[in-house]
């Protein structure tokens, strides 16, 4: 199932994803050193890495929709990817509400600091769920995989079920 968006044989999807993954694991980190220091590097910090994430994550959603599209087969990679996808736009969509948070009061103290902070650990954790869902769909439904046979495959392949095969005969 091999990837339909691609740049020189390699897919775009998972060249994108680091990008948001970082910047919202630095806006939490940011957002926690803000918390134990006050100081407003760190408040600053994280607000231009959400930015940053939330751009990133809509650039790595259009590669992604294109795969979802064209290359998830239907059952349970399907439900799998739909998830991934739903989950994923609403992290965005979180991320993105945070910032306007930020952007139009002042968040930096009081209730809405923590709203905002509470906002960035959930996304984190929603993050920590969809990426096992995005591994999920790569390495157990074979997603975005570009599967070719080699004669070293084949040949250990065979191997492997005489092995298997002298096994059971031995049994």
């Amino acid at each position: 199932m091999k990837s339909s968006a691609v740049v020189a044989k390699h897919p775009l999807h998972p060249m994108l994803v680091p990008i948001p993954i970082g910047a919202f694991l630095l806006t939490l980190i940011g957002d926690l050193a803000y918390a134990g220091t006050n100081n407003t590097f760190w408040y600053s910090f994280s607000t231009w890495t959400m930015g940053i994430g939330i751009i990133g994550g809509l650039l790595a959603a259009l590669p992604g929709l294109m795969d979802y599209v064209k290359v998830v087969p239907a059952g349970q990679a399907k439900r799998q990817a739909t998830t991934h996808m739903l989950l994923n736009l609403g992290i965005v969509t979180l991320f993105a509400i945070n910032l306007a948070l930020r952007l139009t009061t002042t968040a930096s103290a009081g209730a809405n600091w923590w709203l905002s902070l509470t906002m960035t650990v959930a996304g984190n954790l929603a993050l920590l769920y969809s990426g096992w869902l995005g591994g999920e769909l790569v390495y157990r439904h074979r997603v975005g995989i570009e599967e070719r046979a080699s004669e070293e495959t084949g040949h250990l392949r065979v191997t492997m079920a005489r092995e298997e095969a002298e096994r059971i005969r031995r049994k």
